[in-house]
C-alpha cells in the first residue's frame, strides 16, 4: 500500500533579498549600460526586486493562492498597481 504525504509551501518568513545589495548592482548597471548586453533586462528584473515589501511577514505565490479561492489569477502588473500604493500610504 502506498503512503501520500503533503507539504505546503514555499512559505518564508523574512526578506528574499538584500536591498542595499539589490540597490548596488542597479546602479552599477545603469552606469554601465553598454557593458551588458542584456542591461534593459537586468534593470527591469532588479528594478522588480527592489520593490520587494519589507515588512511583507510571508512570501505567497498569486497563482497558488487563487487556486485555493477559486478566483482568476490577476496579472502581476495589476497586483503591483495595486499594493505599491498601499505601501506608499502606509510608509
Amino acid at each position: 500500500m502506498l503512503s501520500v504525504s503533503c507539504a505546503g509551501g514555499p512559505l518564508w518568513a523574512y526578506a528574499i533579498h538584500d536591498q542595499t545589495f539589490v540597490n548596488r548592482v542597479l546602479e552599477r548597471v545603469q552606469l554601465n549600460r553598454t557593458k551588458f548586453g542584456t542591461s534593459d533586462r537586468m534593470i527591469g528584473m532588479l528594478t522588480l526586486v527592489s520593490e520587494e515589501l519589507p515588512d511583507v511577514p510571508l512570501y505567497y505565490i498569486p497563482d497558488q493562492l487563487c487556486a485555493v479561492i477559486h478566483c482568476a489569477v490577476p496579472k502581476a502588473t495589476t497586483l503591483r498597481l495595486v499594493i505599491l500604493p498601499y505601501v506608499c500610504i502606509q510608509a
